[in-house]
């Protein structure tokens, strides 16, 4: 056997092994670092993340210069996949319909003619993005705005970025 999990018994006192038994010797609780191990460490990782963060751009850059060429081969040639030394590369292209955006000038009379044939209800969406930065930016009475809160919902969210460090 390679494990020996310890059996406490009357025995234990005179055993020549107390000072390494997990019975008499339970792991400690691991402490909360001191905000100045908090510091370094964290240093630590900042300076990794901005130079992970770094290398994603010149990436990012890098395979949206792949993409945009591939695009245009498959354009001038016809090619929908182009195999390399081992991976492929797919080029897929689709023409699809959508609806129209805010600024367009399809979008008004798009509503004007669902509302007339008794759509809209059915078809129309809540623009939940404008309604928060109305209710955020108090665009609404006290009562209003009471009203409101109850619909939302309160979510927990951690974001971590790379800033420009300060001296």
């Amino acid at each position: 056997e390679e494990r020996f999990a310890p059996h406490e018994s009357a025995l234990c006192n005179w055993c020549e092994f107390q000072g390494i038994c997990p019975a008499k010797n339970p792991p400690k609780a691991k402490l909360a670092p001191t905000q100045e191990e908090a510091r370094e460490e964290g240093a630590k990782f900042a300076d990794r993340l901005a130079a992970l963060e770094e290398q994603k751009d010149i990436l990012e850059q890098q395979i949206g210069e792949a993409k945009t060429r591939l695009v245009e081969l498959s354009r001038e040639s016809g090619l929908d996949r182009v195999v390399g030394k081992g991976p492929a590369a797919a080029v897929k292209h689709e023409i699809s319909l959508a609806y129209p955006v805010k600024d367009s000038d399809l979008r008004e009379p798009l509503e004007a003619w669902l509302r007339a044939r008794n759509l809209w209800g059915d078809y129309s969406a809540l623009d939940g993005s404008a309604l928060l930065r109305a209710f955020r930016g108090g665009a609404f009475d006290d009562t209003t705005q009471q009203e409101i809160r109850k619909f939302l919902e309160q979510r927990e969210t951690w974001r971590v970025r790379v800033t420009a460090k300060k001296g």
